[in-house]
């Protein structure tokens, strides 16, 4: 992001790679996924529009670079809590409570995330990369939910595929409660019922912990 400090001529070419993709979410996140052009990101990062182009040849790279790097984030939000660190039960709370976190604390993300599952009309294959990432989140919750019905601790009535279908589809009404500003007991209590609703589990829930996802 250009905070007006003067942006250093010979970054390696990894690290300026990923002040660009930086810049890039951030330029996304405002103007919108579709609306983003290099001259904007060189607008932002403080370069040179022919700088831009170097590492994202066209406007379709350019774009597919940045779904990939939400990609990555949520990815490693999710991975953060099905890695068997904590049970699996635990893991599927936590990971609907550390998303909501992360709307918070990484907004910029939320709204591309936003913005990528409503492109149906799949130019450059956008809606394709979208529903293979949501499948893979929804693969991840699956399994942690199958573990804890095998292990005893989870009695639910739903397959595992269709509870952890509800818990995803959830995360919009997280988000737009998060943007919204309705406060953190409503977004609380919708985390809750949701979490009752697609586990039909009686006992209270216990806070599990948040991992964040680390930016690039």
């Amino acid at each position: 992001m250009n905070d007006g400090t003067v942006t250093p001529r010979n970054l390696p070419r990894g690290e300026r790679r990923k002040q660009l993709l930086d810049c890039a979410v951030c330029v996304a996140a405002r103007n919108g996924l579709v609306r983003t052009v290099h001259a904007d990101v060189a607008r932002e990062a403080g370069v040179a529009v022919p700088t831009v182009f170097q590492y994202f040849r066209n406007r379709r790279n350019l774009m597919l670079a940045i779904i990939e790097e939400v990609d990555r984030f949520y990815t490693e939000l999710g991975l953060g809590f099905h890695s068997g660190a904590v049970a699996p039960l635990e893991a599927v709370r936590g990971h609907l409570r550390g998303f909501s976190e992360s709307v918070a604390s990484n907004p910029e993300y939320a709204r591309i995330w936003l913005e990528w599952g409503a492109l149906t009309r799949n130019e450059d294959g956008l809606w394709d990369a979208f529903l293979d990432f949501q499948e893979r989140i929804i693969r991840m919750l699956a399994k942690s939910i199958r573990e804890a019905k095998r292990d005893g601790t989870l009695r639910a009535e739903l397959p595992a595929s269709d509870a952890a279908r509800l818990i995803v589809a959830s995360a919009y009404t997280v988000a737009q409660l998060t943007f919204t500003r309705r406060g953190k007991n409503v977004l609380r209590r919708y985390i809750e019922q949701t979490l009752h609703l697609a586990l039909m589990d009686v006992t209270r829930p216990s806070e599990a912990p948040v991992a964040r996802p680390r930016r690039r």
